[in-house]
């Protein structure tokens, strides 16, 4: 069963995502682009691939999304692909660096809560995918 925009927006509520209406296009977008198998462990709204955007990981891949009127952007990562996720924290502000082969310059910058809890479900959502296979 494909999720609703309502089912993907209660469940980024429940994650904290803090600006739901600046992602509300990448919302949109995020139900056509979740396969039926896919479950949101973790988000954060920022700037994402250079543009202000989405990030979900789920319990297979991390997704960056920009959505504009005239384009969408989008980026699948596996999670069997990352190594390891680099966090900095300056002020208010959290910038997660995604490390792994082929993984040069995957960045997100978000409100410092929520990078923080991105780096924590990417983490571990690998480590159970990983596990799993």
């Amino acid at each position: 069963m494909t999720a609703t925009i309502e089912e993907v927006t209660q469940r980024l509520q429940a994650l904290g995502i803090a600006r739901l209406k600046a992602v509300r296009r990448e919302i949109a977008a995020l139900v056509h682009i979740l396969e039926d198998d896919e479950h949101i462990e973790g988000a954060t709204g920022g700037m994402v691939l250079k543009s202000p955007g989405l990030a979900i990981c789920t319990n297979r891949r991390v997704l960056l999304l920009n959505v504009s009127r005239s384009k969408m952007k989008q980026k699948g990562i596996p999670l069997e692909s990352i190594s390891s996720v680099d966090l900095e924290i300056k002020r208010r502000l959290g910038t997660l660096e995604l490390v792994g082969p082929g993984l040069a310059d995957i960045c997100v910058t978000a409100l410092a809560t929520e990078a923080q809890n991105m780096a924590r479900a990417i983490q571990a959502a690998r480590n159970k995918h990983v596990g799993d296979q």
